[in-house]
């Protein structure tokens, strides 16, 4: 039986086995394995990786929505629902040079308009957690 968890080639005989950042596949770790958009399109598992990331945000976005919590600049809940839907409805149609486009470049800025809110719901949980201990 084989370990699931390998060796990576850029640590020399020792490896570092067993470390999230170096169990890769195939003796290469996520740390120096290639990247960029010929990859991307060339891996169905991170195609449908991607995917599945997209579909994440689009429901989030729609959960969002529906509650009333405004886009920061930047960011459109409907755009992200309508790739969701899309994405779900059409797999058979889509266009991984868009996927690729969405992932690598609208993702990140999305990340960024986002922040604050993230920290804003972190700050917001963390109050709740305070005061329920408290309260006892």
């Amino acid at each position: 039986m084989t370990s699931a968890v390998r060796r990576c080639s850029c640590d020399g005989p020792q490896g570092r086995q067993g470390t999230r950042a170096h169990s890769g596949l195939a003796g290469t770790c996520r740390l120096h394995r290639p990247t960029g958009k010929g990859f991307y399109l060339a891996d169905d598992l991170l195609q449908e990786a991607g995917d599945s990331l997209m579909m994440k945000l689009g429901e989030a976005a729609n959960r969002l929505s529906r509650l009333g919590v405004l886009a920061p600049e930047g960011v459109q809940w409907a755009i992200a629902v309508a790739n969701r839907n899309f994405i779900i409805h059409r797999y058979d149609e889509i266009n991984r040079a868009i996927t690729w486009q969405t992932l690598s470049v609208d993702r990140p800025e999305w990340k960024a308009s986002l922040a604050p809110l993230f920290q804003a719901a972190d700050a917001a949980i963390e109050g709740e957690s305070d005061g329920a201990i408290g309260s006892r």
